[in-house]
């Protein structure tokens, strides 16, 4: 691949193979010059050599002489829009550029918005574009430069690309907005024109300036602008400009389109002082201050909470970037955003938009308004409405369908929609709310997902704006939530013990819950470890399951949140995670090879931690949604305003922000790799793909892990996850080759990566770690010989493929299990009219039938477990009789003669929870019904001698995260279930091989 593309490179740089003159790529066949002004020609060709230029378009001759270097340059003159003519380029061999036109050239640049195609993308899509297409051929003097991605530490002089005609091909694979703002401005123009797609998603604004503004603004402002390892090409400061935009500035051009924001929108403060200093750097680059500048406001998107504001206070900045650049324009988007999909598909009229302002601004095209109108006035009356009054719209406004995005809040400063009229002759909107009767403040498409329909009388829609400001509104500031995952809540601990473990480093004790596995069974450690700011006491979803397993089970305090120098990754915090570690397995009835340290946020950044330091040799490690990366999240934390980059600051202090050094030393990413301590362990990381949008940590710091590890371990690139992959991971958050058949839990996986014992899961989510985690871990259970011949009595539970029955049976391989269960049967009701369904009804030819099947063999165990199905609505006034059938139940069985002969052991397996909600309307309030039933039915088994296992209360906290229809768990819940009775039946035969 990568010759083919320094193939095409030379192909496209070098006009003709027998000359010695070479040219750029933006110099060429096809390509569109500036009109009415004076255009650079350059290339280079042997020191000294002169060259001899000639344009068909005039009688002129021109002459230059190489320097030193070979380099040469010349400025000729152009006439008016027209062509196509011929340049000649002679140094003694001549060059011949063909078809080229005079018109007019526009830089179209920024991120994936700008850069989505005509054909769109996987899961995305442009209106419209089968028609431009169809009408494409009206249009044969737009042509289009289609630039490669480069990302460079120094100033390019060159470009991957070559001017193309407009096929149907080449238009499908170009920026749908650069197309129809080409488009646009041919059909009024009627001249050629010349798009340059210079474009990168998820790049940062940064990344599109020169070191020099960069470095200007960091001695004019405290905005910094480093450069760290395992950055994202397009995110690194100076490096777009350097490889995109330097190329381009020897080649005239008249102006800019840009769209652009996605990537700042968390440090919006300074938005528009960046694209202040970005346009004017780049007007200095072309030599030209006057060259004009158009973008477009950030559409509107739900993110992760889609009643937040901080899209629209990034719209917001760049409204004020107007104030500060000349000759520039903004495009709204309000009416053109998708609540499912960050690049709407609306292209067509945001090229229209920006055309527009090109028409009336540049080419002295009147009567039409191109810039949508803007807030003005406001007064609030008597009444308790409020009259909104607007500029650029001098023949009034108008709606699509009823207003809506107007808020009024009152003194409390919380927002409601406003009821909202536009007043006939005047260019105002009167507002009013019932829910606000004394208003203080309004506000216009001021949330992250709305949608505007308010416009001037020619269809431009009204900028987002609003009245108060965050000095005398604070309330209105966005206040980023702690996330879900980093409440640092007090968990339930009274099933568990409270311990102290010294520490091997200082001696400090550390704190930590602690459950001991029964039974004589060694059983797995799960080493849990709380988020960054939390502690040992913080809520742990994961205590209950691994108690409901009977694992042993450790949540360690290792120095508590991560906002002082003795926490986040320091010595101490390492020693304290092997202390813990050690601990349980000396104090547990611990199976010293199945230990498992888990832990997402940052749990799972401590768990990275622990993957590169430990000493001890854990089985396996699962690091969700983890940070890698503390110089990296310091820096995102600060620009999403989010408290981590202040706690990392406390715990490695210096005089200019955290300290370098300890942060290099406390990051997984950059601490030495234990290739040899690793060898047989497993190392898991899972990340929602939204996580960073939708999350505090992006995805990057999972990737970033991943391959720097796997490639310790020799991996080939294909077990990689590519820079390109990475790219549209971030940029469009799905990847467009995934296998869609693949799930985890129900999410759809967009990539998973392994080698040599180390993962990558993305999958569609955010910042989180699933429900059913413990079931992912690689836990053995050894098999057993012990019991050889069991009679089970279920439901659907029993009987379904993957069922408890069935995991039983995996637990048992050499086991005789005769299996009666059978969907919808009860303890005594008849189920939907059918005797077959009632247990008690056919027990004495089950238990006849269970006879002969045992009689030579003998019995060891009988396994009930029935109850769900006498708990539905429709026997909610016969509860009272479910106690006897399950008495006369129990009874036959003991009398039975083959189970009077055998004595085997018999178990009562209590019925699993439901979950009312999803079970749907026959089991509404059987959860209820079935916790006031199962403390009398287990009273009755034990009566008649009968041992209890109890699956409804230990479940009761994750049983709806394995059971998506509310009563019938899937294979990884039901394992559980089959270990819990597993435990039991082989409990005799460890105990009599451990005496």
């Amino acid at each position: 691949m990568k010759r083919l593309f320094i193939f095409l490179f030379i192909l496209a740089t070098v006009t003709s193979l027998s000359a010695k003159v070479k040219l750029p790529a933006l110099i060429g066949d096809h390509m569109v010059l500036q009109r009415d002004t004076t255009v650079n020609l350059w290339g280079a060709t042997d020191p000294g050599r002169t060259l001899r230029i000639r344009a068909s378009w005039t009688r002129e001759r021109f002459r230059t002489t190489a320097d030193t270097a070979g380099c040469w340059s010349l400025r000729i003159p152009t006439p008016g829009a027209g062509g196509p003519y011929r340049i000649s380029i002679d140094d003694g061999d001549q060059t011949i550029i063909d078809s080229v036109m005079i018109g007019e050239v526009w830089i179209c640049s920024g991120q994936s918005n700008m850069a989505l195609t005509m054909h769109g993308e996987r899961d995305e899509y442009t209106e419209h574009s089968l028609q431009a297409l169809f009408e494409s051929t009206r249009y044969p003097a737009i042509r289009l430069f289609k630039m490669g991605n480069v990302s460079a530490s120094e100033p390019k002089d060159d470009c991957p690309g070559s001017w193309q005609t407009p096929s149907w091909e080449r238009i499908s694979n170009f920026s749908a907005i650069a197309y129809h703002f080409g488009r646009s401005l041919t059909e009024a123009l009627e001249i050629p024109i010349g798009l340059i797609s210079a474009n990168w998603g998820a790049s940062s604004i940064e990344a599109w300036m020169p070191r020099e503004s960069l470095q200007r603004l960091e001695q004019e402002t405290d905005i910094h602008f480093p450069t760290r390892a395992g950055m994202m090409k397009q995110k690194i400061p100076a490096a777009l400009y350097n490889g995109m935009i330097h190329p381009l500035q020897s080649f005239t051009a008249r102006g800019f389109i840009w769209y652009q924001g996605e990537g700042n929108r968390a440090n919006y403060k300074v938005y528009d002082r960046l694209m202040a200093e970005m346009v004017r750097a780049w007007r200095q680059g072309w030599e030209n201050p006057e060259m004009p500048f158009y973008y477009v406001e950030l559409a509107p998107f739900r993110y992760d909470d889609p009643q937040g504001i901080d899209r629209p206070l990034l719209v917001e900045a760049q409204h004020r970037a107007l104030r500060s650049i000349p000759r520039s324009g903004i495009v709204g988007t309000l009416d053109l955003g998708d609540s499912s999909n960050i690049h709407p598909p609306y292209k067509r009229e945001i090229g229209q938009r920006l055309a527009l302002l090109a028409l009336t601004s540049d080419y002295g095209i009147q009567g039409i308004e191109a810039r949508g109108p803007i807030f003005q006035t406001v007064q609030f009356q008597q009444d308790g409405s409020v009259v909104v009054t607007f500029g650029g719209a001098p023949f009034g406004l108008r709606a699509k369908g009823t207003l809506t995005g107007f808020e009024l809040c009152g003194a409390d400063s919380v927002f409601h929609p406003a009821d909202a009229r536009i007043i006939r002759g005047k260019s105002a909107v009167r507002l009013s709310s019932e829910q606000v009767p004394h208003p203080i403040a309004a506000r216009y498409g001021f949330r992250n997902w709305c949608r505007g329909n308010l416009y001037n009388t020619s269809g431009i829609p009204v900028a987002p704006f609003r009245t108060d400001r965050p000095t005398s509104q604070p309330a209105v500031q966005p206040t980023p939530a702690r996330p879900v995952w980093d409440n640092p809540q007090r968990g339930e601990w009274a099933e568990f013990e409270e311990v102290e473990i010294p520490s091997s480093i200082d001696g400090t004790r550390q704190r930590a819950f602690f459950r001991k596995a029964t039974g004589p069974r060694r059983q797995p450690l799960i080493v849990s470890l709380h988020t960054w700011s939390g502690d040992y006491t913080q809520r742990d979803p994961l205590a209950a399951e691994a108690a409901a397993r009977n694992w042993n089970y450790i949540h360690p305090d290792f120095r508590g949140p991560n906002n002082r120098p003795e926490a986040c990754g320091s010595p101490q915090v390492l020693a304290d995670l092997e202390d813990a570690v050690r601990y349980g397995v000396e104090n547990g009835n611990t199976d010293p090879d199945e230990v498992h340290i888990i832990g997402v946020s940052g749990g799972g950044y401590a768990t990275l931690l622990a993957y590169m330091t430990m000493r001890y040799p854990v089985k396996s490690f699962s690091a969700w949604a983890p940070i890698s990366d503390l110089r990296a999240w310091y820096e995102e934390s600060l620009g999403r305003r989010q408290h981590y980059a202040k706690d990392i600051l406390q715990s490695m202090p210096s005089e200019n922000g955290p300290d370098t050094t300890e942060l290099r030393r406390r990051s997984p990413l950059q601490i030495p790799f234990p290739k040899d301590l690793r060898q047989n362990a497993r190392l898991y990381i899972y990340e929602g793909v939204h996580d960073g949008y939708k999350g505090s940590v992006p995805i990057t710091h999972a990737i970033d892990i991943y391959n720097r590890l796997a490639r310790a371990m020799g991996a080939p690139d294909s077990c990689l996850v590519s820079d390109r992959e990475a790219l549209r991971l971030v940029a469009a958050r799905q990847n467009p080759k995934r296998d869609r058949r693949q799930r985890l839990y129900g999410r759809e996986i967009h990539l998973k990566r392994h080698y040599a014992g180390i993962s990558l899961t993305l999958f569609e989510g955010g910042h989180e770690q699933l429900p059913q985690a413990l079931s992912l871990l690689p836990v053995s259970v050894p098999e057993s010989k012990a019991v050889r011949h069991i009679w089970i009595l279920g439901d659907s539970n029993g009987e379904k493929q993957n069922g408890w029955v069935d995991q039983l049976k995996s637990l048992l391989p050499q086991a005789d299990i005769c299996n009666n269960s059978r969907s919808g049967r009860t303890i005594g009701f008849d189920n939907n009219g059918d005797p077959e369904l009632n247990a008690l009804h056919t027990l004495r030819q089950d238990l006849d039938a269970a006879g002969r099947h045992f009689r030579k063999s003998g019995c060891d165990a009988i396994v009930v477990c029935l109850g769900t199905n006498d708990t539905k609505a429709v026997f909610a006034d016969r509860q009272h009789e479910v106690a006897d059938n399950f008495t006369r139940l129990l009874e036959t069985i003991n009398h039975s003669a083959w189970v009077r002969r055998f004595r085997p052991r018999c178990i009562f397996v209590t019925p699993p929870p439901m979950n009312d909600t999803q079970a749907g309307p026959k089991y509404t309030g059987g959860n209820e019904r079935l916790g006031q039933l199962i403390p009398e039915l287990s009273a009755i088994a034990r009566k008649y001698g009968w041992e209890v296992i109890d699956i409804y209360h230990p479940f009761q906290t994750f049983f709806k995260e394995y059971a998506p229809d509310g009563v019938h768990m899937e294979a990884d819940g039901q394992r559980i279930v089959a270990q819990k009775i597993f435990d039991p039946l082989t409990k005799e035969a460890l105990e009599e091989a451990g005496s």
